[in-house]
C-alpha cells in the first residue's frame, strides 16, 4: 500500500496485498467542455438518473439552456449535488448535462469497474461527508479528487466488473418486477375505490345515468345533490400558536408534522393557522393540477395551513365514504376542468355547487367497511413488495462493496 497510508479511509483496509490504492485524481481525467445545447441531443438533469442503479429515466422536462456541459459515449457521470443519492451514469450516447455532474472521460483502468467504485456505499458516504449547503448540499471536486480508491490489476478488474454486471442485472430485474407489481396494485386499488363508491357493493342492481361525467352510472335509489348539501365549510383561525399539533395533507392522508425533526417547508410561526377537528375533511382546492393529493380525513385535532379548506360532514354524509369518493375523483383530477386562474383553483363556494352522489347513509357505511378491508389487504401486499425492494437494494450495495474491496472473490466459473 502507498500514497499517505494515514489518510486512507477505513473502507480500504484489508485489501488484497497485490492491489494498489490511488487517489481519484491520479486515476481519472475529467471532460470539461461547454457547448451550445442542441435539442436533437439528450440533456441529462439529475432527475434523469435513478439513484444507485444508474438507469436513465425519461422526463417531460424541457431544457432551454443555450450552453451546457458536454458528455460523450463512454463517459461516466457522477453527481456532486446530494451525493447520498448516488446518481452515477455510464453514457451510451453523446449529449449535454447539468453542471452538477462530474464528467469522467478517462480512467487508467476499466471504466465498468470504476462505475462500481462510484456506486460503493463507503465511497458515497465519504463524498457526502464533505458536502456544504443545507438546501442543496454538494461536494467539491477539490475534495473528491483527493479520495483514495482501490485499484486491482486490470485482469481482476475485468473479472469483478463482469461478475457484478451479471449479478446486478439480475437484482435490478427483480427490483423492476416488484416495482411493476406495486404499480399494478396501486391501479387495482384505484379501480376498487372507483367502482365501490360509484356503483356500490350490492350485485345485480339497476343503474341510472347520474348526469355527472366523472361519476357515470349509479344505483337507481341513490340521489344527486350539491356538495353543499352534504359538506359544510368551516374556517376558524388560531391567532396565537400554543403548541397544538400541526397537520399536513399528504399522499398518506392528513398527518401530524414532526416538529422535533422537521422536513420540507416550515413557516416562521404557526400564528394564524386554522383550527381543524377530527372527523372533518381537509381539501386542497388550489394547484389541483400539481398537488399529489387534494383530500384527506382529519384524524386528530390540531392546526393546519389556512390555505386548506375544512368541511364538516352533515348527518346524511359519512365522512370516510366521501373521503373515498373524493379520492377517486382526485385520482383522475376530474375537478381540474372546473378550476380557474393560473393556480388551478376552485373556491369553496364553487366546490359546494358541484353535483355529487348521495347513497343512503347505511350503505355509505357498508361501502366504507368493505373498502377498508380491501384497501388494507392491498396496502399490506404493497408494503411487503416495498420491503422486498429495500432488501434487494441493500443486498446489491453490500455485493458491490464486498467485491470492489476484495472482501470476496468472484467464483472461478465466472472468471472464464
Amino acid at each position: 500500500m502507498n500514497e499517505n497510508q494515514n489518510c486512507i479511509a477505513s473502507w480500504l483496509n484489508n485489501l488484497p496485498n497485490h492491489w494498489e490504492i490511488k487517489t481519484f485524481n491520479y486515476c481519472i481525467q475529467l471532460r470539461q467542455q461547454i457547448g451550445n445545447y442542441s435539442s436533437d441531443k439528450i440533456f441529462l438533469g439529475l432527475e434523469n438518473i435513478e439513484s444507485w442503479s444508474g438507469r436513465y429515466v425519461e422526463t417531460e422536462n424541457k431544457y432551454l439552456e443555450k450552453q451546457s456541459d458536454i458528455y460523450c459515449n463512454g463517459d461516466i457521470l457522477f453527481s456532486k449535488l446530494r451525493p447520498y443519492l448516488a446518481k452515477v451514469y455510464y453514457a451510451k450516447e453523446d449529449g449535454f448535462c447539468t453542471g452538477e455532474f462530474l464528467v469522467i472521460k478517462d480512467f487508467i483502468g476499466l471504466k465498468n469497474y470504476l462505475l462500481y467504485i462510484l456506486l460503493t456505499p463507503s465511497f458515497i458516504d465519504l463524498v457526502n461527508s464533505s458536502t456544504y449547503g443545507t438546501k442543496m448540499p454538494r461536494a467539491s471536486w477539490d475534495f473528491i479528487k483527493k479520495l483514495h480508491i482501490p485499484l486491482p490489476p486490470l485482469d481482476e478488474q475485468k473479472i469483478i466488473a463482469s461478475f457484478l454486471n451479471s449479478k446486478c442485472k439480475k437484482i435490478d430485474k427483480l427490483i423492476s418486477l416488484e416495482e411493476t407489481a406495486i404499480t399494478e396494485l396501486k391501479e387495482y386499488k384505484k379501480s376498487i375505490i372507483q367502482k365501490a363508491v360509484t356503483k356500490g357493493i350490492k350485485k345485480g342492481r339497476k343503474l341510472k345515468n347520474s348526469g355527472i361525467d366523472w361519476i357515470g352510472d349509479i344505483p337507481e335509489e341513490w340521489d344527486i345533490v350539491r356538495q353543499k348539501v352534504i359538506l359544510q365549510k368551516k374556517k376558524d383561525i388560531c391567532e396565537v400558536y400554543k403548541g397544538e399539533a400541526i397537520l399536513s395533507l399528504t399522499m398518506n392522508g392528513v398527518i401530524k408534522r414532526d416538529l422535533d425533526n422537521p422536513s420540507g417547508k416550515m413557516p416562521e410561526t404557526f400564528d394564524g393557522y386554522q383550527i381543524v377537528n377530527q372527523g372533518n375533511l381537509l381539501l386542497c382546492l388550489y394547484d389541483i393540477d400539481v398537488t399529489p393529493r387534494c383530500v384527506g380525513l382529519i384524524k386528530d385535532d390540531g392546526l393546519t395551513s389556512p390555505s386548506y379548506s375544512q368541511f364538516i360532514p352533515n348527518d346524511n354524509a359519512f365522512a370516510l365514504y366521501y373521503t373515498y369518493l373524493l379520492t377517486a375523483i382526485d385520482n383522475d383530477k376530474a375537478f381540474l376542468h372546473l378550476s380557474k386562474n393560473l393556480r388551478s383553483t376552485i373556491t369553496e363556494s364553487d366546490f359546494g355547487a358541484i353535483p355529487t352522489i348521495l347513497p343512503p347513509i347505511e350503505e355509505q357505511k357498508l361501502i366504507t367497511k368493505y373498502l377498508d378491508k380491501k384497501i388494507n389487504a392491498v396496502n399490506n401486499l404493497i408494503s411487503l413488495k416495498q420491503q422486498k425492494i429495500t432488501e434487494l437494494k441493500e443486498y446489491k450495495k453490500s455485493l458491490i462493496y464486498e467485491y470492489v474491496t476484495g472482501k470476496k472473490q468472484p467464483p472461478k466459473k465466472d472468471t472464464k
